[in-house]
């Protein structure tokens, strides 16, 4: 008898588009025309459950920052229902910002001239964090993560590395329930890389319901950390259960970005052999036009 488990998040047919940009000129010669849009996520539905870490890969602008921001409340869907513990997307922003930290790629949205300290102190009183609740958290963080004494300088004299060290520590200040990783390993070192995958998966099985969304390009960290992977492509998602398997269809695609995609509605066995397949038809074609004259 399997045991239902709490819903951390709920996607049903998201749906996200862009208005194209048009230039003065083209708006003078043609201004009958239709501005048109860019559709970055068509009909996106999953779900993620507490004590899971969803690992979200897909090649260069197939959408996975914009669902991470429309999780994140940062980005409102086209169409479609998201909610977060509960709380819907649309009605109840606030609930939804204050159960998710969110790590972005770059670290653009700290203040360069001021402290490491008085940038998390800022960050934690918009989560309405007591001052002297958020000092405390700031210190057991700061140690987690290495920069302990280190938090006095301005930020734009920090590497890239503490730099990423300290967006994670933004993220887990004013402990959020769900956390949601955009390349988070990306400028960080062997040592601390380790150490991040390490503490988000003993943070994910915490004493509280907790949940992950961790985008990466590297598929040692899905294999290593994920129980479930989101496949965005062409702006249409797919869910594998199985890592490995994840691993498999997404080498697959960058191998051969080109060809249709691979259909995620086949059985896991099939889409084993579909991604292999693929690889060694691939490979093999390459090497014909290589060798054979």
């Amino acid at each position: 008898m399997s045991v239902s488990r709490e819903s951390a998040i709920t996607a049903v047919n998201l749906c996200k588009e862009y208005p194209v940009s048009r230039g003065l000129g083209d708006w003078l010669t043609r201004p009958w025309r239709h501005r048109g849009c860019v559709r970055a996520l068509e009909d996106v539905s999953f779900r993620i459950d507490v004590g899971q870490v969803a690992g979200v890969v897909g090649l260069n602008g197939a959408g996975k920052t914009t669902l991470l921001k429309i999780l994140c409340n940062l980005l409102l869907p086209t169409s479609g229902h998201v909610s977060v513990f509960g709380h819907d997307l649309k009605g109840s922003s606030e609930a939804v910002r204050a159960c998710v930290g969110f790590v972005p790629s770059d670290e653009r949205s700290f203040f360069w001239r001021i402290s490491a300290r008085a940038n998390l102190e800022f960050f934690a009183s918009l989560y309405h964090v007591p001052p002297r609740t958020a000092r405390r958290r700031i210190d057991a963080l700061l140690d987690t993560f290495g920069l302990t004494g280190k938090d006095g300088g301005h930020f734009r004299d920090y590497s890239s590395g503490m730099r990423k060290r300290l967006a994670i520590i933004r993220a887990l200040v004013h402990e959020p329930r769900i956390l949601v990783l955009d390349e988070p390993t990306n400028s960080l070192d062997v040592r601390w890389d380790r150490h991040l995958r390490d503490y988000v998966r003993d943070w994910t099985r915490g004493e509280r319901g907790r949940a992950v969304v961790w985008s990466t390009h590297r598929m040692e960290e899905i294999t290593d950390l994920c129980d479930r992977v989101l496949h965005l492509e062409h702006a249409r998602l797919g869910v594998i259960d199985d890592p490995r398997l994840a691993v498999e269809v997404a080498c697959a695609r960058e191998q051969d970005a080109g060809s249709p995609a691979i259909a995620f509605e086949t059985n896991a066995t099939e889409r084993v052999v579909n991604a292999t397949e693929r690889i060694a038809t691939t490979g093999e074609d390459r090497l014909k036009r290589r060798y054979v004259p």
